[in-house]
């Protein structure tokens, strides 16, 4: 508290606080009334309906007159088209994807996502350092999300109603290994959800195993970062490490990308 004015304190308070209700609108959820918005949030009922009026009339909600809901406005969605032009996974993942692989010397694949797509496309690639067999993958390459470890990572992080559309869609075999059955799938990825990661082994590419988590920002999946590794240089105790490595890399991710509104919310308390 140091050097901040009870104002500006006050001040910061009020802009968590709008964030907070920009950001119950999602896809699994695009439509609040206000007396929803209230209940949820946890906000005094006039507090609240001052910031959903600035908002409204300020263009980052519409108000839809039949229902009564507020919905994400114009204003909106123009930035967050400039959020996401400007924003660039790949630059934010460098140091520790290039770290995780010098630690391992073995390859690391970062993946992206972007909300309502079925797949994930390889972003960026560090290849294995040590000698012998090496996995690496095209830039640019693209998998539904139930092949590998890179985009399952993806499923365990999207709601249960997003992994329920996905698991009823068709889904293609790439190896005898891949998991096409939406009940066994659906049970693989419930386990490894607790686990915070998953695991690919020949899914995609015979003779491969990935080991692969979430980046995760706002509670939205952006990509993921794995370890992918021939079968060869594979142990169970190597499987437990890389999980915890790809995990901790994921999170330094996921922090690293949502730093600024994590600082605003600890200068906010």
């Amino acid at each position: 508290m140091s050097g901040v004015k009870s104002g500006e304190t006050g001040g910061v308070g009020l802009i968590r606080k709008t964030f907070q209700v920009l950001d119950m609108f999602r896809a699994e959820s695009p439509a609040w009334s206000q007396a929803e918005l209230v209940r949820q949030c946890g906000m005094n009922r006039s507090t609240l309906s001052r910031l959903v009026r600035y908002l409204h009339e300020s263009g980052y909600l519409m108000l839809n007159e039949q229902s009564g809901k507020y919905m994400l406005g114009l204003a909106a969605v123009e930035l967050g088209r400039r959020a996401s032009n400007s924003f660039d996974l790949r630059v934010v993942s460098s140091a520790v994807v290039e770290e995780l692989s010098l630690q391992e010397r073995e390859t690391v694949i970062l993946t992206s996502f972007k909300e309502g797509e079925s797949f994930v496309t390889c972003l960026d690639q560090v290849h294995a350092s040590q000698g012998g067999l090496s996995v690496f993958e095209k830039l640019g390459a693209q998998f539904p999300l139930h092949a590998g470890a890179s985009p399952k990572a993806i499923l365990i992080a999207l709601s249960p109603a997003q992994r329920e559309a996905y698991y009823a869609q068709k889904m293609e075999s790439f190896t005898n290994a891949t998991i096409t059955d939406p009940d066994e799938l659906r049970a693989h990825i419930e386990e490894h959800q607790e686990l915070g990661f998953t695991i690919s082994r020949e899914e995609t590419y015979p003779g491969v195993i990935g080991v692969a988590a979430p980046i995760v920002v706002h509670g939205r999946p952006l990509g993921s970062v794995a370890l992918s590794v021939p079968l060869q240089r594979t142990t169970e105790a190597k499987i437990t490490r890389w999980s915890k490595l790809v995990r901790a890399a994921a999170n330094q991710i996921s922090n690293q990308a949502s730093g600024s509104h994590l600082e605003l919310e600890e200068a906010a308390k």
